[in-house]
């Protein structure tokens, strides 16, 4: 009869099976969002939930099939929150909103118990083909329905004329990467946190209503300068920079685990010999990259703060210089969540770099709201958006095959940051 709602039957042992694996995955999920999933054992998320190893054989084949597995749901909970906003009768700007807010308040009900936990999409890299595949398949699917989503907002006229694809790539960086705190928060903060990046992403952060003026600015890549034939010093800092460089890269794609030093070396054309003699092991190569990416972070705050403007100005500049770094010779950036696979003590001893690091960035901040450049924001919002968004801007051709240069790109990709994707 209509409205009924079927009782959940003890005997039916199709639902038992359904109810046990949701269950598993859940779990499963939320020890690879704390731990990483190539740190995460079968045996440790059987006696999380009380079951021997042999017993979650019956629900998944192997350990990639449970990441597999646990991907596939979070790529399923994202399409199902799309169709829902796409099917909202709003303007497009109202649609987009609705996805960042639910796509955050989704932790407020997994905090709660009223949500299964879902797996935080790092890297498929280390899945099988086929998986690998089917798991870049959705994700693009989904990736499509924001960005149609978004480009109907600029058809309607609620969303200020940007390039859609840059736009999708922001909003799943800070959605993707927000997660990591929110779940530490209680449930009327995640609420407040929520709301205040919808805020930022819909109306920006700069005090100009939207008519926020970029700088002209150029990029030097520096990393591609030729040093003389007989400065052997420079050679070797080349070289160990090459290294540095493709070691990050391995590790933000393939994850700490299933990164190998002879792929590197092989990616490189050189030798097991000369590798070793630069990199003595993969945590010396891990410590290397990670202070390597803290160098490159603490130049960018130097050489921006060099030329004189506002707060607004000199944090422009800062982010449109990570894009360039994210997307040239001179990077990348390793990932957050690589950098703590550090020995837990070596990991400590680097966290007052990090938080004079996150100092620099909020001293951006707070010098704009003084000089009034800039809206005032909660610190821990704005510095997990922009962690999230110029992580994501990593291999931007991967989404976009613009030919223009990166200066330009870097404005078009955090034009929203400064005067909002809302139309005005």
């Amino acid at each position: 009869m209509p409205g009924h709602t079927p009782i959940f039957s003890p005997f039916d042992k199709r639902a038992q099976y359904q109810n046990r694996r949701m269950t598993l995955l859940s779990e499963a999920a939320r020890l690879f969002n704390s731990q990483g999933s190539g740190a995460t054992t079968l045996k440790q998320v059987a006696a999380t939930l009380d079951l021997t190893k042999t017993s979650l054989y019956y629900y998944v084949k192997t350990k990639l099939d449970l990441i597999y597995q646990c991907y596939s749901e979070s790529c399923d909970y994202d399409f199902q929150l799309l169709e829902d906003c796409a099917a909202l009768n709003a303007p497009g700007v109202a649609k987009v909103r609705q996805y960042i807010l639910g796509s955050l308040l989704r932790w407020r009900e997994i905090q709660a118990g009223r949500h299964p936990h879902v797996a935080i999409l790092d890297s498929n890299d280390a899945l099988p083909d086929a998986m690998r595949e089917d798991i870049a398949s959705r994700y693009q699917h989904n990736f499509n329905a924001l960005t149609a989503i978004i480009s109907g907002g600029i058809k309607d006229g609620s969303i200020a004329p940007c390039d859609p694809i840059y736009l999708a790539v922001a909003i799943n960086g800070a959605v993707t990467w927000m997660p990591r705190w929110l779940s530490t928060l209680a449930e009327t903060e995640i609420e407040a946190a929520a709301r205040q990046t919808c805020e930022l992403f819909l109306f920006g952060l700069a005090s100009a209503d939207g008519n926020y003026q970029f700088q002209a600015l150029e990029f030097a890549d520096s990393a591609m300068a030729t040093p003389g034939s007989f400065d052997r010093s420079a050679q070797q800092q080349r070289k160990l920079d090459a290294f540095l460089n493709a070691g990050t890269q391995m590790f933000n794609s393939q994850g700490y685990d299933h990164t190998s030093l002879d792929a590197i070396a092989e990616m490189l054309g050189v030798t097991k010999g000369a590798f070793y003699y630069h990199i003595k092991s993969k945590p010396d190569l891990l410590r290397r990259c990670v202070e390597h990416t803290f160098e490159l972070l603490e130049m960018l705050y130097t050489e921006n703060n060099r030329s004189a403007g506002t707060g607004a100005q000199i944090l422009e500049r800062y982010c449109r210089h990570i894009f360039f770094i994210q997307n040239s010779a001179q990077g990348p950036l390793i990932r957050y969540n690589v950098m703590t696979r550090l020995p837990a003590d070596e990991w400590q001893s680097m966290q007052p770099r990090v938080e004079s690091i996150v100092a620099k960035l909020n001293r951006c901040v707070d010098d704009g709201i003084a000089d009034g450049s800039l809206q005032s924001i909660d610190p821990d919002v704005f510095r997990r958006v922009i962690m999230g968004t110029t992580l994501s801007c990593l291999n931007i051709s991967h989404w976009s095959q613009r030919s223009d240069s990166l200066a330009i790109q870097s404005r078009d990709y955090f034009s929203w940051l400064f005067n909002g994707l809302s139309a005005r």
